[in-house]
Order: C-alpha cells, then sequence, then structure tokens
C-alpha cells in the first residue's frame, strides 16, 4: 500500500486545484467536522493531515489553528502549513486541545502509531474527530473499484472499520463512539461536478463523461437547481481520558 506521502507528492497539485476552482463543493464535510467538536476560546486545534489548511475557514477565529501534512505538496505551497512524518509531529506532549483528521485516515501507513502519536499530543480530556471513508459503503467501491482503475497510481484505500478501529483507538488509550453520516458534495451542475471529480481524484486515465456520471449516479446524485452527489463518512468522536494511559 503507497502510504499518503507518496500518494499526495505525485498527486497533491492536482488535488489541491480541485478544492480551490471548487470551494464549497465539500462545505457539507468540513462543517460536520466543526459542529462535531466543542471549540472554547484559545483553543490549539490541529489539523493532520490538513491538505490546504481547508478546514480553517470553518473554525472560529479565536482558536489557535495548525496545519500539520505529510506531503511536501501542501506544506511547500500553503503559507502556515507546516511539515511532519505520520506518526511524529513537532509539538509537545499535551499541547492539543482538539485533533482532526479528514479523509486520509486511509491512507495512513501505520494507523497504531498515528492513534498513538494522537494520545500524546492530547491535552487530558483533549477531544478529536477522525472521518473517513466506511468499508464496504458505496464511497469505498467507488474509491477502490472505480478511482483504482482510471488513476495511474491506482487507490487501495484502508477504510474504516469500525469495531476494529475502535480497539485500535483504545489500545491507544482513547475512548471513541462512531457514527456514520451521509452528506453531499454540492455543485452548481454536472460539468463542475466532473471536472472537481477528475481533478480531485487525479483521473488521468480519463475516463469519459458518460462513464464518471454514470458513477455519479451509483454514489447517489440529484438535479434541480443544482447538482448533489452522496458522500457518506465514518466519524469516530472521541476524547482522550483524564487518567493515564498506561
Amino acid at each position: 500500500m503507497q502510504g499518503y506521502k507518496e500518494i499526495f507528492e505525485k498527486r497533491g497539485k492536482s488535488y489541491n486545484s480541485a478544492m480551490i476552482k471548487y470551494p464549497h463543493a465539500r462545505d457539507e464535510e468540513f462543517q460536520a467536522v466543526a459542529d462535531s467538536i466543542s471549540i472554547g476560546k484559545n483553543c490549539t486545534i490541529l489539523d493532520l493531515p490538513a491538505g490546504g489548511g481547508y478546514l480553517q475557514r470553518f473554525l472560529p477565529r479565536n482558536v489557535n489553528y495548525l496545519a500539520y501534512d505529510f506531503s511536501k505538496e501542501f506544506y511547500d505551497d500553503h503559507a502556515g502549513v507546516k511539515k511532519c512524518k505520520e506518526s511524529r509531529i513537532d509539538l509537545p506532549d499535551g499541547s492539543v486541545d482538539v485533533i482532526v483528521s479528514l479523509a486520509a485516515l486511509h491512507h495512513v501507513t501505520d494507523r497504531s502509531s498515528f492513534y498513538a502519536e494522537m494520545y500524546r499530543l492530547l491535552k487530558p480530556r483533549g477531544q478529536f474527530v477522525l472521518a473517513d471513508v466506511v468499508s464496504g459503503s458505496k464511497v469505498d467501491t467507488f474509491l477502490n473499484d472505480f478511482v483504482n482503475r482510471w488513476n495511474s497510481m491506482g487507490h487501495l484505500g484502508k477504510f474504516i472499520e469500525p469495531d476494529l478501529d475502535l480497539k485500535e483507538l483504545s489500545k491507544a488509550g482513547l475512548v471513541a463512539e462512531f457514527e456514520e453520516k451521509m452528506l453531499r458534495w454540492n455543485f452548481e451542475n454536472e460539468k463542475d461536478a466532473k471536472i472537481f471529480f477528475k481533478d480531485l481524484f487525479y483521473l488521468d486515465r480519463n475516463p469519459s463523461d458518460r462513464i464518471l456520471a454514470r458513477e455519479q449516479i451509483k454514489l447517489g446524485s440529484t438535479k434541480s437547481n443544482s447538482y448533489k452527489i452522496n458522500w457518506s463518512l465514518g466519524f469516530f468522536l472521541g476524547k482522550k481520558p483524564y487518567a493515564s494511559h498506561v
């Protein structure tokens, strides 16, 4: 399995281009994350990995927003996004109130070490939100079948298995609950959605518009005054207990 760093050092520019062209396409995702956490004054929020720091505009201005990423395609090109490794972030123990990781966990190569690093960084009673695709879902099939065929790098993500991941989080000393949410990606029209998908998922083998439209219909799409595509994610919502982890 290729890791996040290797994948996005090749296709990070294309991914970010999609996010810049259509900055509101995934608003429901980012808003769902922001709505899942309690944010107090001077709250320190770590976005990991942050990509281009897309989450920040959904957070209050008075938070201390820290953006770290594993790929130079993001930390070289975006002011404020810092370099880190998957299981080692250059921050002190117990220095973070909230950790957010959105739609990246399936490319993390050592999930247990990632969870352990989250535990190290969080303050006692600190919160975390991990949101990603659920194994066996329609989005899993889209990514690991369709994108895998039409992206020359392939796509074989290790998606959330709720019971297994809850056990791994518990081993790291973290407590969490799981829920799956149905969200929507929003576009003005079907043409914009196709451009976004081709750039975001680096579909360099160029599926036809007809083929791509068929896959979007499988995910669930609706047309009215706009064009919406269903996109489900699993959310782990949890905390670091006050008691020390042994």
